[in-house]
C-alpha cells in the first residue's frame, strides 16, 4: 500500500464507513479513539515490545480504518520533516524493542533515570512514526502503560502544562526536551489511588479538536 492508496480523491482518508467529509471523519475518529483508549487503559495490558503498540493502534482505529494496527510500508513526511525511512524499519524496530526490554528489566534508583529512558524511547518512537495516522495517540497510551509497569503514572493529557513541552519536543525531534517533558509528567503510583492515567485520558474530552 502506498500513501496515496489511503486517500479518497478529495484528500479524505479512506475509511470503512465511506465518509468523504473530512470534518465528520475527524470527529468520528476522535470519538472512537477516545472510547477505545479508555477501554485499553482499563484493561491495562502488559507492554513487552512493539507488537503491543500495534495492538493498541488496532484497537483504537480498527472500526474506522482498514490499516489499523499495520505499520506503514512507504516513506512519510509531515510539515517538511521526513520520518524514518521505511527501508530502515527493521533496524529501528530492533533498536526500540531492545530499549523496551531494557526499561522493563532495569531497576531504576530514581524517577530521573527512568524519565531519561522513557523520554528517549518516546522520542525515537515519534521519529519512527510507524503508522499512517494516530501515532501520537497510540504512543501516549503505550508509554502510559509502560510507565505504570515501573511504578509511575505518566500524565501526557492536553490539560497538563507539560503537554506543550511534549508537543514541542515531538515537532522539533528534541530528545532532551522530550525527556524533560516526561519527567515533569510523572508521579509515583499511590496504592489504592485509582487509575490516574485513565482520569488523565478521560480529561482529553474537554479539549476538542484533532489529537495527532
Amino acid at each position: 500500500m502506498n500513501f496515496s492508496d489511503t486517500l479518497y480523491s478529495n484528500g479524505t482518508k479512506r475509511n470503512k464507513l465511506g465518509i468523504k467529509d473530512k470534518q465528520i471523519l475527524k470527529e468520528l475518529e476522535y470519538q472512537e479513539a477516545q472510547f477505545q483508549g479508555i477501554k485499553i487503559l482499563k484493561d491495562n495490558p502488559e507492554i513487552q515490545n512493539l507488537n503491543d503498540l500495534k495492538k493498541i493502534h488496532k484497537q483504537l482505529f480498527e472500526n474506522v480504518y482498514e490499516w489499523a494496527g499495520e505499520f506503514r510500508t512507504y516513506d512519510m513526511q509531515k510539515n517538511g520533516h521526513t520520518f524514518q525511512p521505511y527501508e530502515t524499519f527493521p533496524e529501528g524496530m530492533n533498536f526500540l524493542n531492545n530499549m523496551i526490554k531494557h526499561i522493563n528489566h532495569k531497576q531504576y534508583v530514581n524517577k530521573h533515570y527512568l524519565a531519561v529512558d522513557l523520554g528517549g524511547l518516546l522520542s525515537d518512537l515519534n521519529e519512527l512514526h510507524p503508522f499512517r495516522e494516530g501515532n501520537g495517540r497510540s504512543q501516549r497510551i503505550f508509554m502510559q502503560l509502560l510507565s505504570q509497569q515501573k511504578g509511575y503514572r505518566l500524565h501526557l493529557g492536553k490539560d497538563r502544562k507539560s503537554y506543550q513541552m511534549y508537543l514541542s519536543a515531538a515537532v522539533h525531534d528534541d530528545r532532551q526536551e522530550m525527556q524533560h517533558a516526561v519527567e515533569k509528567s510523572m508521579t509515583p503510583i499511590v496504592p489504592n489511588g485509582g487509575n490516574r492515567s485513565l482520569d488523565n485520558f478521560i480529561g482529553l474530552k474537554h479539549h476538542r479538536g484533532p489529537i495527532r
